[in-house]
């Protein structure tokens, strides 16, 4: 017969969190631009300790751990060509935890979702004498999450995955009855546009965990999960009136 008990000592986990922004917004080259800065800081005590293996996360059921995470996230934006947004965004962050009861004198020790640095830039252009044609670019560099042993506690972490890197680019092309004469008589469509994108355009390999193999003398090997690899995607946008 099995029974199930409610883990009434678990204590809801208790945070303390402040966080500060502003936004500039300026002119450069006779166009208008914004940037964004928002800066945070988060402590947890009662936590409750988890691994995450593969994409299984693993509770402890227990408040065993506390931690904190500190960040800033910048972010400038514009019309480098009028009519067009771009944008350009970094993003630091150190998140840490430790044992209360630490047996092995880990110390701090970086928490599943730590990403220490991510940058994105995103660029929009199109033909000057035919805006209805567009050309977008993506590009993602950031570092790999923390990973480690999911059953062993003294081995909890090991080291970072490798840099999570992508490439996005697309083209796009939009009608409306501004620049199309025979949309004038789709009376209940304001515009509709087609787009076709390359998404990780160079094919990179990134890394999203690591499964364990058992070996015969008891020892387990890592090998690489990755992400999807290069992918084409098309896309119908309509607008009705």
């Amino acid at each position: 017969v099995y029974r199930i008990h409610l883990n009434d000592k678990l204590k809801a986990q208790r945070s303390y969190q402040l966080v500060m922004g502003t936004d500039y917004y300026f002119r450069a080259w006779g166009r208008p631009f914004k940037f964004t800065a928002e800066a945070y800081g988060k402590w947890i005590d009662r936590m409750e300790s988890y691994t995450v293996d593969n994409v299984r996360v693993r509770y402890s059921g227990l408040n065993d751990s506390e931690g904190y995470t500190i960040g800033l996230d910048m972010k400038l934006m514009g019309e480098l060509v009028p009519g067009a947004d771009s944008w350009i965004s970094f993003s630091t962050m150190r998140s840490r935890m430790r044992f209360i009861n630490d047996k092995h004198n880990l110390g701090w020790i970086p928490t599943p979702q730590e990403q220490r640095y991510n940058l994105t830039i995103y660029f929009q252009d199109y033909l000057p004498q035919l805006p209805q044609y567009k050309l977008h670019l993506k590009f993602i560099w950031s570092e790999g999450l923390p990973f480690g042993y999911p059953r062993k506690e003294n081995m909890r972490y090991l080291g970072h995955l490798s840099d999570f890197k992508r490439i996005d680019v697309g083209a796009s092309r939009t009608f409306s009855a501004k620049t199309d004469k025979w949309m004038k008589n789709a009376k209940h469509v304001d515009s509709w546009s087609i787009q076709f994108d390359v998404f990780n355009l160079v094919g990179w390999k990134n890394e999203n965990s690591y499964y364990w193999v058992s070996a015969i003398n008891g020892f387990q090997l890592p090998c690489p999960n990755y992400l999807t690899g290069r992918m084409f995607n098309l896309k119908f946008d309509v607008k009705i009136k």
